[in-house]
Formats: structure tokens, C-alpha cells, sequence
């Protein structure tokens, strides 16, 4: 079977924000939890190396406690208004377990691969030195096949988190051969679903930038401390939704294949995304 990308798009769009009230709730718990992090890492900003490298994993937790809820939403039968209950307990820990692992597999070979070869890039472009690999074939050859495979394996493997929300003993085997012939469909699907996100946060970014939230000497102007405090409040709850709605996108499209293809929900059940 193939998924038609555009259409999962479409209704993913359609599932995320026909019920907005559905999405406020659900982003409710996650919110609190970022802002229970930065509160708790608050102390740390200038302590020891480890606690930057421990960081990105933390900062991720809360969007996969989302992950969780929204697939449950979605996939857990009639919506009666409520967030689905208990969210905690050992069936969760297969979904956080799998979660963090296709995290790894997407950070850790751009950590190690991705990014050293755009540093490469970057460099001999400035300085005009020869390296090994020619700029060329590090721009338009070597790094888009890398972030092209890295991004085939995920969109192959990501029926494993709705399988795994809903308590499927879904394996790694069956969600590859389930997701069979749709691995270029799923992440072309995905790209294009966050696509207008990536580009909001672009405009956050840039007016954050501007009035220099991330440093700089917007802190030390002649603006009141609490303005400073509120707009920065703003800024970083902007980004946080916006990164939400990237997640709902993704978990509504990554269900919608898991409820359609052959060998997952397919094979056992037919239920509908509650976008109804």
C-alpha cells in the first residue's frame, strides 16, 4: 500500500487544529514540565561541562511525555474530553525506551558525522584550503545522501512510537516491513508537515535575536528587568508551543500511516483518528 503524502499532511493539519481546545489541554502537561526544568537547571547555567551534554536529552523528555499523550489521544478510542490517564507506569517506558532511542539515532551520527563535515565545509569555504573532500562533493553529495539515509531510517521506524503508545508489541521487523515502499513518502510527508513550523520559528528566532534575548546588550538597556522578564517569558513559551505543534504534526502523521499500512493497526483493528 502507499501513503499519499499530501493527504496526511492535509489531515494532519486538519486533526491537530480542528479542535484547538484538544491541543491546549494536551500541551498543558508538557509546559509545565519545561518550565519545571528550566526552573531546576537554573542554577546550573554556568556548572560543569556534563551538565550541557545532559541537556538536550532532559530538554527532550517533555516532548516525548507529549508524543505519548497525543498518540493516546488519537489512537485510544472515542475522545471524552479528558487526557488519557495514567500517563506514567511500566507500559509507558516502551514508548519513552523507543523514543529516545530513534532520538539517538538521528543526534548521535549528526553529532559525529553531520555536523563535523558542515564545520569541514564551512572552513575551506572561508579559508579557501584543501582538504580531502572537495566542497563540492561535501555539499551536494556526501551530507544530503547522510541526512537522506539518517531520515529513510527514521520515517521506516517511526511506527513504532504510536504502536508502542497504545501498548503494541510492534517489533523493530514487523514496523520495517509494515512502513515497506513508504520510507521516502513518510519523511517527504514529515519535511513538508513541519516545514511552516520551522519557518515561525525562524521568525521567533530572528525577533529574539533582534531584541537580543539569547545575549547581548537588550538585557543591560535602560528597558525595565520585568519587561526584559516578560517578553523573554513570551519568547520561550512561543518556541515551546511551536516545538508542541511540530511534535502533534509529526505523531498525527506517524499514527495516521501506523492506523492505514498492513501489519499495524491495519492488521488488527480499524480505528479512526479522533479528529471527529
Amino acid at each position: 500500500m502507499k501513503l499519499p503524502a499530501i493527504t496526511l499532511v492535509a489531515e494532519s493539519y486538519r486533526t491537530v487544529f480542528h479542535r484547538p481546545w484538544r491541543l491546549i489541554m494536551a500541551m498543558i502537561p508538557p509546559l509545565l514540565f519545561i518550565v519545571a526544568i528550566d526552573v531546576a537547571l537554573l542554577p546550573w547555567r554556568d556548572l560543569p561541562v556534563w551538565v550541557g551534554a545532559v541537556s538536550p536529552v532532559v530538554d527532550i523528555i517533555p516532548y516525548l511525555f507529549f508524543g505519548l499523550i497525543w498518540f493516546r489521544l488519537l489512537l485510544g478510542g472515542p475522545y471524552d474530553g479528558t487526557l488519557p490517564w495514567p500517563l506514567f507506569g511500566p507500559r509507558s517506558l516502551a514508548f519513552f525506551a523507543i523514543a529516545l532511542l530513534l532520538y539517538l539515532l538521528f543526534s548521535l551520527p549528526a553529532a559525529v558525522v553531520a555536523v563535523p563535515l558542515l564545520v569541514a565545509l564551512l572552513e575551506g569555504l572561508r579559508t579557501g584550503a584543501h582538504s580531502l573532500l572537495s566542497p563540492f562533493f561535501l555539499a551536494h553529495i556526501l551530507l544530503p545522501i547522510c541526512l537522506l539515509a539518517w531520515g529513510y531510517l527514521l520515517g521506516r521506524f517511526s511506527l513504532l512510537l504510536p504502536a508502542a503508545a497504545i501498548d503494541d508489541a510492534l517489533s523493530w521487523r514487523s514496523a520495517w516491513r509494515a512502513s515497506s515502499g513508504n520510507g521516502l513518502r513518510l519523511i517527504g510527508a514529515y519535511l513538508l508537515a513541519i516545514l511552516p513550523i520551522i519557518l515561525l520559528l525562524a521568525v521567533v528566532a530572528i525577533f529574539a535575536l533582534a531584541h537580543n534575548h539569547w545575549g547581548g546588550s537588550g538585557a543591560r538597556s535602560g528597558r525595565g528587568r520585568e519587561f526584559v522578564f516578560l517578553q523573554s517569558a513570551a519568547i520561550e513559551l512561543a518556541i515551546s508551543v511551536l516545538r508542541l505543534s511540530m511534535v502533534a504534526l509529526l505523531a498525527t502523521i506517524a499514527a495516521e500511516a501506523y492506523r492505514r499500512l498492513p501489519g499495524g493497526m491495519a492488521a488488527q483493528n480499524q480505528v479512526r483518528l479522533r479528529s471527529e
